[in-house]
């Protein structure tokens, strides 16, 4: 059922009236409603008794032979009167066809939110280069353990994101792992002839752009074959 076809109908106790209810009014929701957060607006929650304004502050989709890996941060910033404990969250990734692919929230090492403080979620999730990157939405729920379950706590539709395939020589390329987003940049790159090889010597820069620490690891360079 869409959210248009709901109305609210106001009573009135009235002995008179037959089953003690006297109609008073409805109202009806607008045609144009949406629960699902547009591109480049926020929401705001209740978290742990205190209102905290939500928006999706930045989108990049990475792309290998098999998945498409987006990466968002969503921006949470305290705006009630007293510090709040991030609750347990889980974050999906929904398709236009209303598939959901579970996304993977990097922790905190401090989960308080602070009055007027903002922090950032990062999250990830791998989505197989078969499925058409547009219309995504983020779905955050939150579990109760009493019931058991997860219930929906905002919905935001994902704004366009170009895709990253390849990087040029100087120019920041985002890639996510179970870690988080690290952040490298070719600074030079030479090729000398040898003999009948080639040798090449990179310089790279890796960096964590984001508010939380992220550990040191050792990563693989592949020179992509069809180089000449």
């Amino acid at each position: 059922m869409a959210p248009s076809q709901l109305a609210l109908q106001v009573i009135e106790w009235d002995i008179n009236a037959p089953d003690y209810e006297k109609p008073v009014g409805t109202i009806a929701v607008p045609a144009d409603y949406t629960f699902v957060t547009p591109p480049g607006a926020g929401r705001t929650i209740r978290m742990a008794g205190t209102d905290v304004m939500t928006d999706v502050y930045k989108i990049r989709i990475n792309r290998n032979e098999k998945y498409n890996v987006p990466s968002i941060q969503l921006r949470l910033n305290n705006v009630g009167g007293k510090s709040s404990e991030l609750p347990s969250y889980a974050a999906y990734l929904r398709t236009t066809d209303g598939t959901l692919y579970p996304m993977k929230i990097k922790p905190w090492n401090d989960k308080t939110l602070y009055p007027l403080t903002p922090k950032e979620l990062e999250l990830s999730a791998s989505v197989p280069v078969a499925v058409p990157a547009e219309g995504w939405e983020l779905l955050l729920t939150e579990y109760h353990e009493k019931e058991g379950v997860h219930f929906p706590i905002a919905f935001y539709r994902l704004p366009e994101a170009s895709m990253t395939e390849t990087g040029s020589l100087g120019t920041d390329y985002s890639f996510t792992n179970s870690d988080g987003v690290y952040t490298v940049r070719m600074n030079s790159l030479e090729r000398s002839p040898w003999e009948n090889k080639d040798e090449l010597s990179a310089d790279l820069t890796l960096s964590n752009q984001g508010a939380e620490p992220l550990p040191r690891r050792s990563f693989r360079l592949t020179i992509c074959s069809t180089i000449k």
